[in-house]
C-alpha cells in the first residue's frame, strides 16, 4: 500500500504574489523566499541536508510572511527524524498562511505518517477548500491513501474518485481504485481503472500484473472457481 505523499512542489510565483502588497520590497522578499524554498527542496532530494537547512533558513529570513520555507523545513525535519521540530514547522507555515492548500496538505501528510488519521483528514479537507489551490487532486489522493492506511476502504474510494475527477492523471489513485473495485467484485470498473493506470506507466509492477491476470480469468466462467480471495491490500 502506498503512503501519503508530500507535494512540496511549490506554488507558481504568480499565485503567491497575487495576494501580497504591490510594494517592490514585499514582492522581492517573497520572490527570494520562494527561490530559497525551491533550492532547499532540491538539496533535500539530493540528501544535502545541512545545505538545505541553511537555504531554508535564508528563505525564512528573506520574508517573515512566506509559508513555503516553513513547510519545506517541516519536510526536512521529518526526513531526518526530528518529528517534534517538523510538527512545529508545519504549524508555523499554517499560522502564516491559514488558507494555504500546500501547507495543510503537507501537514496532513505528516500527521498521517504519524498515524493521526482523523487529524490528517481534517488538514486535507482544509486544503481542498482553498479556491486557488492548484493541486486539489493531490490532497484528495492523500486523503484516500490515509483512509486506506486506516482501513477505511469505502472512504478511501470516495477520495480517490474525487482525485481522478479533479485530475485524470493520478496513477496512485487509479491503481488503488482498480484494487478496491476488484475487492468489491465490480470487475468492469476494476478493469477500467487498471487500464487507465497501465496507460500512464512504462513498466507495470508485480501487483498490477497480478490483478490484470485475475481480471482476464474472470472473463472465462470455467476459471472463476480459481479466482483467489479478494485482494485486501494493493
Amino acid at each position: 500500500m502506498a503512503r501519503c505523499n508530500y507535494f512540496i512542489a511549490l506554488l507558481p510565483l504568480c499565485l503567491i504574489l497575487a495576494g501580497c502588497s504591490n510594494k517592490p520590497t514585499a514582492i522581492a522578499a517573497l520572490t527570494d523566499a520562494q527561490s530559497d524554498s525551491q533550492l532547499g527542496l532540491r538539496l533535500i532530494e539530493t540528501h544535502q541536508i545541512a545545505a538545505a537547512r541553511a537555504k531554508l533558513t535564508q528563505g525564512i529570513i528573506a520574508s517573515s510572511k512566506a509559508s513555503s520555507p516553513w513547510y519545506t523545513l517541516g519536510y526536512l525535519e521529518e526526513v531526518v527524524g526530528n518529528n517534534t521540530a517538523a510538527n512545529a514547522d508545519f504549524r508555523k507555515a499554517i499560522a502564516l498562511s491559514p488558507q494555504s492548500g500546500p501547507a495543510h496538505n503537507n501537514y496532513g501528510t505528516f500527521l498521517c505518517h504519524r498515524g493521526k488519521f482523523n487529524a490528517a483528514l481534517t488538514q486535507f479537507a482544509i486544503a481542498v477548500k482553498e479556491p486557488k489551490y492548484y493541486d486539489l487532486s493531490a490532497a484528495y489522493e492523500n486523503a484516500g491513501l490515509c483512509s486506506l492506511e486506516n482501513g477505511k476502504q469505502d472512504t478511501a474510494k470516495s477520495y480517490f474518485l474525487a482525485a481522478v475527477g479533479a485530475a485524470p492523471y493520478m496513477p496512485h489513485s487509479l491503481f488503488e481504485l482498480a484494487f478496491i473495485f476488484y475487492n468489491e467484485k465490480n470487475f468492469g470498473q476494476s478493469q477500467y481503472y487498471l487500464d487507465q493506470y497501465l496507460s500512464m506507466i512504462q513498466t507495470p509492477g508485480a501487483k498490477s500484473k497480478q490483478l490484470r491476470a485475475y481480471l482476464k480469468m474472470k472473463k472465462h466462467p470455467a476459471l472463476l472457481q480459481f479466482l483467489p480471495e479478494p485482494i485486501i491490500e494493493s
